[in-house]
């Protein structure tokens, strides 16, 4: 790890599972600003790997959802499920002073959760981050800044495409696969939904989710906007979890005279506006496709604890997505 910075974040982890391991640990060892100093998990051989990873003097907590230790300034939640997630998070906003918090979805946004997050007094707010990674990639805010300076004002769609081989292990029934979808598509209506705010547009009551006749692992999930103006647009989300591709996500916006595609997992990005076409390039710093977006995500953490800022996708945004959710899983 990189020699640690005088100001440097001090960072408990709950959880060390293999996502931590394969997304956070990488993308924190390049940086000088955390440090991670306590891990909490659920066995004594993970706490020993953890030590076996971080070093010696790490503080293990085992089978805790809360880090008992006034000094840390951060944490990160990473837990296999929504239940324990919960628990985690409550430990911590029920705290008279939490440590800011990056937390990893799915987790259910009640009203005691939501309302605990807001209301803190300003001495002891937190930044309350949820891991949603691909909002933070360097081509989203790209897209959003290229449409303001061409004036591409008149947006009709916003197409997020999903393409991956996951259904061959999941081995589960048509109404798990129900649900397993409308958890995973929390990483990407979330695009969707940001972009087309950002815009001026707010989600209307309409959504139509549409699965394969003969494979209910392929299908779409369509959302309706409209803006104060009397504009309207819709929001798509089409997956293919049967895909031969270990792992895609492209992005398509069109309207009026002009076109946008775009290569989540790569960066690469083509505007087309009155027939002419322009490429740029807007990598992740993250080598591996399945974390792409982590390095990012964890900037803008940092970045909303230096500036006491809350970043674009805090329990707000989040809850904006849980609600969306709901109303697919009403209407399907």
């Amino acid at each position: 790890m990189n020699s640690q910075s005088v100001n440097a974040l001090k960072v408990g982890l709950v959880g060390f599972g293999s996502w931590p391991r394969q997304a956070y640990l990488p993308a924190i060892k390049l940086r000088n600003d955390i440090e991670i100093i306590s891990v909490a998990a659920s066995s004594d051989k993970t706490l020993k790997l953890a030590k076996s990873i971080l070093g010696e003097s790490l503080k293990t907590y085992k089978e805790t959802s809360y880090i008992p230790d006034l000094s840390l300034d951060a944490v990160f939640i990473a837990l296999p499920n929504r239940k324990l997630t919960d628990e985690a998070l409550s430990s911590y906003l029920d705290m008279r002073s939490p440590p800011h918090i990056f937390v990893e979805a799915p987790f259910t946004l009640d009203t005691h959760l939501y309302h605990s997050s807001q209301n803190f007094d300003l001495s002891s707010y937190p930044i309350v981050h949820v891991d949603l990674e691909l909002t933070h990639l360097p081509i989203i805010e790209a897209i959003i800044k290229i449409i303001n300076e061409r004036n591409l004002l008149e947006i009709n769609n916003v197409q997020v495409s999903l393409k991956c081989n996951w259904a061959k292990s999941w081995g589960i029934d048509k109404k798990q696969i129900k649900h397993k979808i409308l958890e995973i598509s929390t990483w990407y209506i979330d695009i969707v939904h940001y972009l087309l705010k950002k815009h001026g547009f707010h989600r209307s009551d309409s959504i139509n989710s549409v699965s394969d006749k003969n494979n209910s692992y392929i299908g779409e999930i369509i959302l309706n906007y409209d803006s104060l103006c009397g504009a309207v647009s819709t929001g798509i989300w089409k997956y293919d979890f049967d895909s031969e591709h270990p792992f895609s996500v492209h992005i398509e916006l069109s309207g009026k005279n002009f076109n946008v595609k775009g290569d989540l997992i790569s960066g690469e990005l083509n505007i087309q506006t009155n027939g002419l076409s322009t490429q740029y390039s807007f990598p992740s710093k993250n080598p591996d496709i399945y974390t792409t977006g982590i390095s990012e995500s964890i900037e803008s953490f940092v970045n909303g604890i230096r500036e006491n800022k809350q970043t674009k996708t805090d329990m707000s945004f989040y809850a904006d997505v849980l609600k969306i959710q709901d109303s697919i899983f009403s209407k399907t």
